[in-house]
């Protein structure tokens, strides 16, 4: 059950990042943080929040964090590459 709800919070996380609520997204990734860590995709969110308010370490650490949880999830693996590119 609180995974359920956990991976509801970071889908939730992803509309707000794509609707620009940069706060609510980090929000909605903390409190599903709580409930199940090891979800990636809240991490992979995380990381995207991170990555568009130009903090790239935070949002490689966030990256990082959601491969370590799913290795077979590529999405976090091609973002973590790109924000390497962008920071320069």
């Amino acid at each position: 059950m609180q995974r359920d709800v956990a991976l509801l919070y970071a889908v939730r996380a992803k509309l707000e990042l794509r609707f620009g609520a940069l706060e609510q997204a980090l929000a909605c990734t903390r409190l599903g943080m709580r409930l199940d860590p090891r979800i990636p995709l809240l991490h992979h969110v995380r990381g995207l929040v991170f990555l568009e308010q130009r903090a790239y370490e935070k949002a490689l650490k966030a990256f990082e964090r959601a491969a370590q949880a799913d290795p077979d999830y590529v999405p976090p693996i091609l973002w973590h590459g790109m924000t390497q590119a962008i920071a320069g």
